[in-house]
């Protein structure tokens, strides 16, 4: 042992005394102290998570050095084998009669040692920073976790691995060293996400952050890796003993050491396949659960309309025994009774009026021998015991989202608890089946939701948490605490822990907000705002709901359409704080997640993973500094920071998924568009209607009840969307050969393209329905039939209600419009524009086009605009048979533009938005006109004909070709992945460096109305526009410009684009001068051109915020008159 300390020591301070080392250590300190102080300093953190817990400073800290350790270490380490064959500062070393083990152990001693005091020092100014100049709470004993658990055995790993490599390639030190640059930079890149993070030494996608209550989030499996890489990197400092050129001292060592390393390899590749084999352990399992469901799975099945639970917990450990009142709602013989209960729970005792029955149990399904035929109804008894299996969570997320570590914070790794069962903590909502259950969501095809509305009542003995949540009137009698619920749920959560409440009245219920008492984060943002303060706030933001209600003074009560868990304004609406690794998945049929149940809202601890919350003392400083709107005013602030955090609770998206630190510091989005699941959705509480419209041959009607309730609720269809993307034109193809039935079972879908195959199939039947009523007369039937309806209603009860309402029998439609692939219909559209009537006292304007159905099949389209009742759209709908051509021409008040629906087509998108143009100085232009004659007329197909005289090439066109700079073949492995997301999403994206397409209604097209762009460039990059000329003369050309305002910067004052006429052998240049808010057919000049081909040339010279835009232009022969 002195030996090796001896070695140690030489090699320790012989790198502490070079000079590049302490220049690198000093550049390393500064990096790391001036990243922390940017993203996580005082007045500089980039959002609250950055700052919220005492493992936010360290583990960034921590991060960060062991990426650059790493870096240190391949230098270091790779220079050994060199250093070896010359002679330095340990050549007295040689001259003892050391083993080769031990000098070359003191020496990798010796640089780690040096190493984790660069390290000790940096964690010492981390603290100091977090002490003086941060929000982040400060914890030594956090800072030591990670000094150990992370930065220790990566340090090991990468010296051992590193002096590995270097001693095999001993005469290529440059090789080596460009080996395990690769290395490290795969490890930072590319191995997080391979193999559950199995590969990656630095543990950044690895559950690895503290809960102030529960702890860390995954400790087990965290230490399971993390021993991994610290016996692999001891293994391959003792397999690099066998590597060193010096004579050892007996024979038998070098054997000694090859074996202790392979055994030391073999254990660390041993403890990552245990850790590994627990995921494919967990997917093997989570199949079986699908599959044993699809075995029992029976269409027809019985409804609980009553359930008692009697809940008691000792540790993890659940003792439950359920009274159950079961109905045949099928009105036919049920064989046999089946329920499903989580696996983890074993089955004691099934009984009936206290006799005994037959069952058995195949994983979660529970088969009883009981039979029920017609009306029937049977009261069960069941006792089951034991520890919830999370692994039966949320079986219809597929395996690879279900393993998303990133997918709700890009650099944070939370954990996934879909449950807890804990002495410090219980959480249990519905989705984890803790309760039997007779109806459940399939767990193969996530588009199917079934609901079962139940009456539940809740006791819970002997409680191990000082408050116990559930829904319900709660009344405790002893050590007993009952919870009954008035009306039937759809499920019912249980929550347990060591809370304070605070609590407020609203019109519509009491808001109770119970935060963990330990860490009460309250305080830590409000300090000023009241009782009364809160409800205002609460009041003003969800009350005004309505798109109607513009005066501000809407109430809750107003807007609450839910009556199953609010029966009164007395009823409780809980929103209670959960650790940070519980968490859920997005529902996009329910527009919600496990977090907010009936009457109950989780949220993560501190507030933390929220859209709209800053640090605290930051925002505050911030809003209150000089010229702010609340300047001086702290309770100003305060409302202002609270009615952003109530935000988090209506929004359906979450913050942004790029990398925080990448962007803060480069600008780039490294996942552009891509944001986290809003779980926090609370609208579907408020405004969901209590009822679920059964279905078994069209499970879908219940969904498409609710979207047509939201869509009659906003008093606006929602759906058209400015851009649109090459998934539209999938989704019409997919539609001409495949039924809405074929895609409800088609599990090959994307969650996104099922959205927009459900949207579109919706409005073809709104469509078809306002061919015999109107749709404000729908609206209000679909509201009165919320109003007296409530849990499970059979379709037949909506179809004769509807028909005795409205007289529509929506039974004659359905069957074709669930079973049959939709029609094929193309439209071309033309002259669509805007004219201004003459002589009216105010400005009256007209929308025109024509439209052909050029398809074979028979088309629906809805021209959709602003009335003048405060916004509200106003829609006119025709039908267009194959071949049919119209004429329109519709009064639209005073609106400045309208949008022709096209409906399901093969036009992408399936809008045309029509809009005045604008011209440079911001003034509208518009044509005016005399004829007040409105309708729809038809037309004949000569009329689509081009103009006489006039040519338009859009980019669409065979004349139309893109220039770009040839792509280098880094940029061919390493792609922007702007340019990769602008494809796919349709809408301009800035950064984008490379021509890229997007779809818009606003663009030029026949068919597809699309554009190209880029960002601005040194004139490389071209569009050119081949205009074939029949007849020489002078022609006016023109270009079309789109409005910049929405999507560019507001530095970006001046916008030039630098045109080139190519005519034969002679060269024009034209600079166009544009404004911002600039639209519409501008003039390049008026040129002779002779007959043959004319170009067109846009080159992309502007500034690097500037969009370039390439959609269409037009040629127009000028007469002498003109």
């Amino acid at each position: 042992m002195r030996d090796i300390m001896t070695v140690a020591k030489y090699e320790g301070l012989a790198t502490a005394r070079s000079v590049v080392f302490r220049v690198l250590a000093c550049v390393i300190l500064l990096v790391i102290v001036l990243i922390q102080v940017f993203m996580q300093g005082n007045g500089m953190a980039y959002n609250w998570t950055m700052v919220a817990m005492a493992s936010s400073m360290s583990l960034v800290n921590a991060y960060f050095f062991n990426i650059m350790q790493a870096f240190l270490v391949i230098f270091l380490v790779s220079d050994y084998p060199v250093r070896e064959s010359r002679r330095g500062a340990l050549e007295c070393i040689h001259a003892r009669p050391v083993s080769n083990g031990h000098y070359l152990l003191g020496k990798f001693l010796g640089t780690i040692g040096v190493l984790l005091g660069l390290n000790i020092l940096i964690i010492l100014c981390c603290s100091f920073l977090n002490l003086v100049a941060s929000e982040a709470p400060w914890n030594p004993l956090v800072y030591v976790f990670y000094f150990f658990t992370l930065t220790i055995p990566s340090l090991v790993f990468w010296v051992g691995l590193s002096g590995w490599i270097s001693f095999i390639l001993r005469g290529n030190k440059v090789w080596g060293q460009v080996l395990l640059l690769v290395l490290l930079g795969l490890t930072v890149v590319v191995f997080p996400d391979v193999i559950h993070g199995s590969l990656d030494s630095m543990g950044s996608k690895i559950p690895n952050f503290f809960s102030a209550i529960t702890g860390h989030v995954d400790l087990c499996f965290y230490l399971l890796h993390r021993f991994a890489f610290l016996f692999v990197g001891i293994g391959c400092v003792c397999m690099s003993v066998c590597k060193l050129k010096r004579l050892p001292n007996s024979l038998t060592e070098i054997s000694r050491w090859r074996r202790t390393g392979y055994l030391l390899v073999g254990l660390g590749v041993m403890c990552g396949v245990i850790r590994t084999y627990s995921y494919y352990r967990t997917g093997v399992m989570r199949e079986i659960f699908r599959n044993t469901y699809t075995d029992y799975w029976q269409g027809g099945t019985c409804r609980v309309v009553e359930h008692d639970i009697i809940y008691r917990q000792t540790g993890k450990c659940l003792s439950l025994k359920s009274d159950m009142l079961l109905c045949n709602s099928e009105m036919k013989e049920v064989p046999r009774v089946i329920l499903f209960l989580n696996p983890g729970l074993k089955v004691t005792s099934v009984s009936e009026n206290e006799k005994q029955l037959k069952f058995f149990r195949d994983h979660q399904v529970i088969v009883i021998d009981r039979k029920m035929v017609g009306v029937d109804s049977v009261r069960l008894h069941l006792e089951y015991t034991g520890e919830i299996d999370e692994r039966y969570c949320y079986l219809s997320v597929p395996d690879d989202h279900y393993y998303d570590r990133t997918r709700e914070d890009p650099f944070f790794q939370f954990g996934n608890r879909y449950c807890m069962v804990d002495h410090r903590f219980t959480w249990l909502p519905p989705e984890c089946g803790w309760y039997p259950v007779a109806l459940m969501d399939s767990p193969v095809n996530r588009k199917i939701v079934r609901r079962n509305y139940t009456r539940y009542r809740l006791t819970v003995i002997e409680p191990e948490h000082p408050v116990v949540l559930s829904q319900g009137v709660r009344k405790r009698k002893g050590d007993t605490l009952r919870f009954v619920n008035p009306n039937p749920l759809e499920g019912i959560s249980l929550c347990g822990g060591d809370y304070v409440c605070r609590q407020v009245q609203t019109s519509g219920f009491v808001i109770k907000l119970y935060c963990f008492r330990e860490k009460d984060f309250v305080p830590l943002f409000f300090t000023r705002l009241n009782e009364k303060d809160v409800r205002n706030i609460v009041e003003n933001r969800y009350g005004n709901l309505h798109v109607g209600n513009l005066n501000g003074n809407g109430k809750i009560a107003d807007v609450l359409l839910r009556h199953d868990w609010c029966s009164s304004p007395e009823s409780n609406l809980i929103l209670a704080e959960v650790p940070l690794s519980i968490t859920s998945y997005g529902d996009p049929i329910r527009d919600k997640s496990a977090l907010v149940q009936p009457g109950m809202i989780f949220f993560p601890e501190r507030a933390i993973r929220g859209k709209y919350v800053e640090a605290p003392r930051q925002y505050k400083r911030f809003a209150m500094g000089k010229g702010k709107r609340c300047e001086g005013n702290e309770k100003c602030v305060e409302e202002s920071m609270f009615t952003d955090m109530i935000l988090n609770f209506a929004s359906t998206k979450g913050q942004s998924l790029r990398n925080p630190f990448l962007y803060r510091f480069t600008g780039i989005d490294s996942r552009p568009g891509e944001k986290t699941e809003g779980l926090l959705n609370a609208l579907s509480l408020l405004q969901e209607p209590d009822l679920y419209i059964k279905s078994e041959h069209y499970p879908v009607v219940d969904i498409l009840y609710k979207k047509w309730l939201r869509e009659g609720r906003d008093e606006k269809r929602v759906g058209y969307s400015l851009f649109a993307n090459k998934e539209d034109q999938y989704v019409y193809e997919y539609l001409q050969s495949h039924s809405l039935k074929d895609a409800l079972s088609d599990a090959t879908l994307p969650p996104d393209v099922w959205e927009r195959i459900l949207d579109m199939k919706s409005r073809q039947l709104l469509g078809v329905l306002e061919t015999y009523t109107s749709r404000e007369q729908l609206w209000l039937f679909l509201n009165q039939f919320r109003g007296h309806n409530r849990g499970e209603v059979e379709l037949k009860q909506f179809v004769s209600e509807l028909r005795d309402s409205l007289n529509v029998d929506i039974m004659t439609i359905l069957p074709g419009w669930y079973n049959e692939s939709c029609p094929d219909v193309v439209y071309q559209v033309e002259d669509a524009s805007i004219e201004c009537i003459l002589n009216e006292g105010k400005r009256a304007t007209v929308g025109k086009f024509k439209i052909w159905n050029k398809g074979p099949g028979k088309g629906v389209v809805s021209v959709i605009f602003a009335s003048e009742d405060r916004g509200r759209e106003e829609r006119r709908l025709f039908h267009l048979d194959g071949g049919e051509c119209k004429q329109v021409r519709l009064f639209l008040g005073s609106a400045g533009y309208f949008v022709i629906d096209l409906g399901i087509s093969q036009n992408i998108p399936g809008f045309v938005h029509v809009e005045m143009d604008v011209l440079n100085d911001g003034r509208y232009f518009v044509q005016q006109t005399n004829d007040t004659c409105y309708g729809i007329f038809d037309a004949e197909k000569s009329a689509f004909a081009p103009a006489e005289g006039e040519i338009v090439v859009d980019n669409e066109s065979a004349d139309f070709q893109l220039v770009s700079l040839p792509e280098k073949w880094l940029q061919k492995i390493f792609p922007n992945k702007a340019d990769v997301v602008a494809r796919s999403s349709g809408g301009p994206k800035a950064g984008v460096s490379k021509w890229t397409k997007s779809y818009s209604g606003v663009y030029w097209g026949d068919t597809i109305r699309s554009m190209y762009y880029k960002m601005g460039g040194h004139g490389e990059c071209r569009a050119e526009w081949t205009v074939p000329i029949e007849e020489p003369g002078e022609y006016e050309v023109f270009t079309l410009i789109h409005e910049f305002l929405n999507y560019e910067p507001s530095e970006a004052k001046e916008l030039q684009y630098f045109y080139t006429i190519l005519r034969g052998e002679e060269r024009q240049e034209v600079v166009l001068d544009l404004g911002m808010r600039q639209r519409g057919w501008v003039s390049l000049g008026v040129y002779h051109l002779d007959k043959g081909e004319t170009k067109v040339i846009l080159d992309d010279r502007g500034e690097k915020w500037h969009f370039i835009c390439a959609d269409a232009v037009k040629v127009s022969r000028v007469t002498r008159d003109e």
